[in-house]
């Protein structure tokens, strides 16, 4: 099974895919193969397909085979990416009753954070941390879930653990950035967000097919430094060419969707954030930029 964790390149993802699919062309019913194409469908960021196969392999493997506990955790992963959190937490659960790792710990805890079960998600991210002190995305999201309670101290604390584990992490610099803003260190916050478009732009630059550099490139510009509008349309432009399923992601939607408001386009921006919301109806920020974006209409 391929480890989620390594970080190959994408002709190297296309490789082993193609190898997975010579052996199913063969063997369609071997749930091992089936959950092999699913884990390398999430490293491409195909996360719709992932979640087919996983939940394929899943019917089709023995019902006591300990690898359905590693499928469980990824389809866990499909389903948190994808917002379907009810589901993730049932995934993470059982996976959790066979091995209670760090990394299951920490996903199911970000989840828990998503439906702002927050007491609850410090627990996991705490125990998560316990067990690996060396996982930026344990600190990042346990930060977070702090500055959900208010607690602005702990979550830069955390922040900084997070950059000294990953230093070229965006998601943890743009984070610290808009927690440095609301701290008043406007100075502090344009640093960490120079930093993080560098980053994403040679990240682009390695790889003009990464979806998520690509969107959170063009969220950087239109929504949290409010500026260079067409060029972040242009990014979000391309997550939509080469991604066939960003139409079905609120987060890529998001994106297109608030980069259209802000370049006055309210009637093609909004059923996107319209339809971003459905997608995620969790996600409290969406909703407040969609009424944001209904309240700018002219």
């Amino acid at each position: 099974m391929p480890n989620p964790n390594d970080t190959p390149n994408r002709q190297e993802l296309h490789q082993q895919l193609a190898e997975v699919q010579s052996q199913l062309d063969r063997t369609p019913h071997a749930f091992q193969l089936v959950a092999q194409r699913g884990v390398l469908m999430g490293m491409l960021n195909r996360w719709i397909d992932a979640h087919r196969d996983l939940d394929r392999a899943l019917r089709l493997a023995p019902r006591a085979h300990q690898l359905k506990f590693v499928i469980y955790r990824m389809r866990g992963m499909a389903n948190r990416i994808l917002a379907h959190y009810p589901e993730a937490i049932a995934d993470f659960d059982r996976a959790l009753k066979h091995t209670p790792d760090a990394s299951t710990l920490a996903e199911r805890a970000d989840v828990l954070r998503s439906l702002k079960r927050f007491e609850e998600a410090l627990h996991d991210f705490n125990a998560s941390i316990a067990q690996n002190d060396r996982d930026a995305f344990s600190f990042l999201g346990r930060g977070r879930t702090h500055l959900e309670l208010d607690d602005q101290e702990s979550a830069l604390r955390d922040f900084n653990r997070a950059l000294s584990i990953s230093p070229n992490d965006f998601s943890v610099l743009i984070e610290r950035a808009q927690l440095y803003r609301n701290m008043g260190q406007n100075q502090s916050a344009q640093i960490d967000l120079r930093l993080a478009e560098r980053i994403l732009r040679e990240q682009i630059d390695r790889d003009n097919e990464d979806a998520e550099a690509l969107n959170n490139l063009a969220w950087l510009y239109s929504a949290i430094i409010d500026a260079h509008h067409p060029e972040a349309l242009q990014l979000s432009e391309r997550v939509f060419y080469v991604l066939g399923e960003a139409d079905q992601r609120a987060a890529y939607l998001a994106t297109r969707g608030w980069t259209l408001v802000r370049l006055d386009r309210y009637t093609e921006g909004i059923p996107l954030l319209e339809r971003a919301v459905e997608l995620n109806p969790y996600d409290s920020d969406l909703r407040s930029r969609l009424q944001l974006a209904r309240d700018l209409l002219p």
